[in-house]
């Protein structure tokens, strides 16, 4: 079975910081079907409880800290959270959570940070294949003809605490950037992490530089 860590999560209701549940713009979100190798991973997952720092809604360079899931990065100035239900997450014993970000001024540039639990023996990079085997699952296989992918650019960095991937790709009208790593928290549950920014095509130049500055801001806790 081929995989796809590349779905568009379509509108879903968030619950805000400031109180109140919309509907969010559809969002590209990393992620992966179950191959043979990925299904024994999340069927021996240990479910694993998440305490994230308090987050104010508008700040400027905000740190966002999950300790127990082992990462943090700075918020733009003024990014409204959300969280969102990932879809069957409550049947799932890798215990996924999506937490979500947008502009105050555009829904549609925001960020998606997905993460959830895995076994030890995945907790290295490579398990899940070199650069090339994920790049190819971030675009997706493009089963239907609308849906055109290209990666730009992609590289293995230092995040601090270990190495992670770092992709720039476009999807059909969309630009987007995700960092794709392995973390382990406080407890020493490890995970898969994966943070997402996006926006129009036409909007890239002028946001590059905010994408870029929350790229290099996330690190993993040592």
């Amino acid at each position: 079975m081929q995989s796809s860590m590349a779905r568009r999560l379509g509108p879903v209701s968030v619950n805000m910081c400031d109180g109140k549940s919309r509907q969010s713009q559809p969002m590209a979100i990393p992620r992966m079907l179950l191959d043979r190798r990925q299904a024994l991973v999340l069927a021996a997952a240990a479910a694993a409880g998440t305490v994230v720092s308090p987050f104010p809604c508008s700040a400027e360079g905000t740190r966002y800290a999950d300790d127990a899931r082992g990462f943090e990065f700075q918020v733009p100035q003024g990014w409204i959270q959300g969280e969102a239900e990932f879809p069957g997450g409550n049947r799932n014993p890798a215990r996924p959570k999506i937490i979500s970000f947008r502009s105050p001024t555009s829904d549609d540039f925001n960020i998606a940070l997905v993460s959830y639990s895995i076994q030890p023996d995945y907790s290295k990079l490579g398990s899940f294949g070199t650069i090339e085997d994920v790049a190819k699952n971030i675009i997706g296989t493009n089963e239907k003809a609308s849906t055109i992918g290209e990666i730009l650019s992609q590289k293995q960095t230092n995040l601090g605490g270990g190495p992670g991937y770092i992709f720039n790709y476009r999807i059909n009208d969309k630009r987007l950037a995700t960092i794709f790593t392995t973390s382990v928290g406080s407890s020493g549950a490890c995970w898969l992490v994966t943070l997402t920014m996006q926006c129009p095509e036409a909007q890239w130049d002028d946001n590059q530089k905010s994408v870029e500055e929350v790229l290099k801001s996330f690190k993993l806790e040592k």
